[in-house]
């Protein structure tokens, strides 16, 4: 048994988080002390013997930022480990491609899986109702505690993750990752903006600014999460004509993700 663990995540509009926080209440309910950090905190200090990775699923592969902080985070020399993505349909091998380069830096990767969750991703279709994600979200954060109890089980082997993404996932995820370059130019404010600057707050890159007219502008580093489009309290965001009339993510919607990040 493990007396401490670690789990690292990036959140968009909170799905990951929850997930993250429900696999670290079914540790603790066991007596394991675990730390919930952000991918963007800082690596200063030892982690311990157990560590998680808990990600959104984009174009079919994990975010930049998550791909970064692969980079920073030590050797693991024997830690075991496991990845949690998350995705509303197809996640690709994003879960196996990070399970892949925690084994290559050193660490025993005994899960590479995913649970569904609701989409953010207003561009393809409208979100779901909050009652219907509510539904969606319990039955995440359910399989999300019985996939990590059952990393105890003593009769556990350690998974084969296979090979990395197939041809079109990675043509798929690449275009993505080139994509994010163009992706501050397609946010705009409407009409509807008020100034009030939470889309500034909210932003877990900091990418996003207020010009001196009191309207916001997207920077260089945008993750592409839409968590200002999703959360913004006034519905004033838009990224393309895509985005014009559908309904928002607004599980989260009145909770200060910042504020826990």
């Amino acid at each position: 048994m493990f007396k401490g663990a670690q789990f690292f995540y990036f959140t968009g509009t909170g799905n990951t988080l929850a997930l993250a926080k429900a696999a670290a209440e079914s540790l603790e309910q066991q007596g394991i002390t675990v730390e919930v950090s952000n991918v963007l905190s800082s690596l200063e200090t030892e982690i311990p013997e157990f560590v998680g990775v808990f990600f959104p699923v984009y174009g079919y592969g994990a975010p930049r930022v998550i791909n970064r902080f692969l980079k920073r985070l030590q050797a693991g020399e024997g830690r075991k480990a496991f990845v949690v993505a998350n995705a509303a349909d197809n996640p690709g091998t994003a879960a196996t491609d990070v399970g892949l380069a925690l084994q290559q830096n050193g660490y025993k990767v005994m899960l590479a899986d995913w649970v569904r969750m609701p989409s953010n991703y207003i561009l393809g279709r409208p979100a779901i109702e909050d009652d219907k994600a509510a539904e969606v979200v319990a039955a995440g954060e359910g399989k999300v505690k019985q996939l990590v109890t059952a990393l105890f089980n003593p009769d556990l082997a350690e998974p084969s993750l296979g090979s990395p993404s197939n041809p079109f996932y990675r043509f798929a995820y690449w275009v993505f990752l080139k994509s994010l370059k163009y992706a501050p130019r397609f946010y705009k404010s409407t009409a509807k903006c008020n100034g009030c600057g939470a889309c500034v707050e909210m932003c877990p890159i900091g990418s996003v600014t207020l010009s001196s007219t009191e309207r916001p502008v997207w920077g260089r580093g945008c993750e592409h999460c839409l968590r200002c489009l999703n959360l913004c309290p006034q519905a004033a965001i838009e990224c393309t004509v895509f985005t014009k009339g559908k309904r928002r993510y607004t599980y989260w919607q009145g909770r200060n993700i910042k504020s826990i990040e």
